[in-house]
């Protein structure tokens, strides 16, 4: 923190948790009894959501997003450069812009939800539509409903933007790239950040039990658990697969070209026909030279990982599918025990 000015990420952690903090503790001071230990598992667990994915949201759109465009530009051949700047505009634009056309529908479901589950209303302290309460506990909802709607529109501009981009631009692999990756590794990390984006709505799971409880749908939200762990899932291997495609392509035809120009070069030293033979003995040796070079340069292609995974990107996969199903276990845990 230099000159007593604080990072960007606490002055967003700050200002988005005021809304969500200051509804919950509402809703709790103004219960008529005190919450039960299981709503309190369920509020608490809704607050941090509230909180942490208005941060990630601004982060995505203020850093993940960017930073994509800014780490592939190097990946990018010079023809295709204007097409990166073309697709960075579009894509942040898309995403700043159009979140509404997720968000909007989204959101319209989670307050119906919220209007509908009169049994989760009066366990908050809630006594219904004429309540004083009832405007603040349909806004705990409505920003809820927007958080997880942007959540979802940002998991598809990461698919649509990783989509058109191996679409529309001419990329290279890198074989020597740091990220041991061929240079593909941003396209993981971009997956792998919108994934947990997506997947820290199971963070809202626990409050989903308890409004089904009332209504007797456990096995709904259950049901529910599951596609959306293979959803999660989905949001990572869909893109990154398309890369790994892509750049197989890449990587068989410069391993043609490399096969075609070793088998190539003796030809050419025949075809050079006699001479001074210290000048034969000369075009020899850099003929096999050559060949080495060329053979290196194949190794390198041919060995390259081309899958954007890395073992940090696979821990957070993981975490990312499993979360559901910690809640899972978890609601069924407090179920016996509370």
């Amino acid at each position: 923190m230099a000159g007593g000015v604080a990072p960007p990420w606490l002055l967003a952690l700050v200002g988005y948790s005021v809304l969500p903090v200051g509804i919950t503790v509402t809703l709790w001071a103004t219960a008529p009894s005190p919450w039960s230990s299981t709503l309190w598992v369920a509020m608490g667990f809704g607050l941090l959501f509230n909180v942490v994915a208005s941060v990630l949201v601004w982060y995505y759109d203020t850093t993940v997003l960017p930073g994509f465009f800014d780490e592939v530009r190097e990946l990018v051949v010079e023809e295709s450069m204007a097409d990166v700047e073309r697709l960075a505009a579009r894509h942040q634009r898309f995403f700043a812009r159009r979140w509404a056309y997720t968000a909007v529908p989204w959101t319209v479901l989670i307050l119906t939800t919220a209007v509908l589950a009169t049994d989760f209303q009066r366990a908050l302290g809630v006594a219904g539509a004429g309540d004083p309460v009832y405007p603040i506990y349909l806004a705990y909802y409505l920003w809820g409903g927007l958080l997880t709607g942007v959540g979802f529109h940002g998991m598809l501009t990461t698919v649509r933007c990783i989509r058109e981009f191996t679409d529309a631009v001419d990329l290279r692999i890198d074989p020597l790239h740091p990220d041991g990756l061929g240079g593909l590794g941003a396209f993981g990390f971009l997956a792998i950040r919108t994934t947990l984006l997506t997947s820290l709505g199971a963070l809202l799971l626990p409050m989903g039990f308890e409004m089904a409880a009332g209504q007797r749908l456990e096995w709904l939200v259950g049901s529910a658990i599951l596609l959306y762990t293979v959803f999660i899932a989905g949001t990572f291997a869909y893109p990154t697969f398309r890369v790994h495609k892509v750049a197989d392509r890449l990587r068989e035809a410069e391993l043609n070209r490399l096969r075609a120009e070793i088998r190539g070069l003796p030809g050419q030293l025949s075809a050079a026909g006699d001479g001074d033979t210290a000048a034969v003995d000369n075009r020899e040796l850099a003929v096999q030279l050559e060949i080495q070079r060329l053979r290196r340069e194949y190794r390198e292609y041919a060995d390259v990982k081309l899958y954007p995974m890395s073992v940090s990107i696979l821990a957070q996969l993981v975490g990312s599918v499993l979360l559901p199903l910690f809640f899972l276990l978890l609601d069924l845990a407090l179920s016996r025990v509370l």
